[in-house]
């Protein structure tokens, strides 16, 4: 048989929202993102690509259209997969989160474990508890 929950359970405040990162994070990111950008490009011949772009001209922005799609695809299966979710589950924070976590999986050593794991953690900030947010990053693997 199972008891019902005690009223202390019950009455428990709701958890605390997570510290979001400041504008200083945010921008020191894009910075150091932007040097390792720099960093890379000058081993690839800058001229060469810059001239390669300006031969395509702005039919190169297409090239953007389908991974924009599929991550908009995935982020909607994952909000389904997700079922019952508070309101702060979205869509677009479903595709921020996948989109970090393939950068992680893709740019780091022991990628597809951190990119699991920041995705997990990145759920779990937009409020949906840990065992639901792994939950959830399991049922999209099967």
């Amino acid at each position: 048989m199972i008891d019902a929950p005690s009223s202390a359970v019950a009455d428990a405040p709701p958890p605390l929202e997570p510290p979001r990162p400041s504008r200083v994070t945010h921008l020191a990111g894009l910075v150091s993102g932007m040097a390792i950008l720099a960093l890379v490009a000058r081993r690839f011949e800058p001229q060469a690509l810059a001239s390669q772009l300006v031969r395509t001209g702005p039919r190169a922005a297409l090239l953007l259209i389908p991974t924009a799609l599929g991550l908009l695809a995935h982020a909607l299966a994952w909000r389904t997969l997700l079922g019952k979710r508070p309101p702060t589950v979205t869509v677009r924070g479903l595709a921020r989160i996948h989109l970090a976590a393939e950068a992680a999986r893709v740019a780091l050593p022991g990628g597809a474990a951190l990119g699991e794991l920041a995705a997990a953690r990145g759920v779990r900030d937009l409020g949906l508890p840990l065992r639901g947010a792994v939950a959830s990053l399991l049922r999209k693997r099967a």
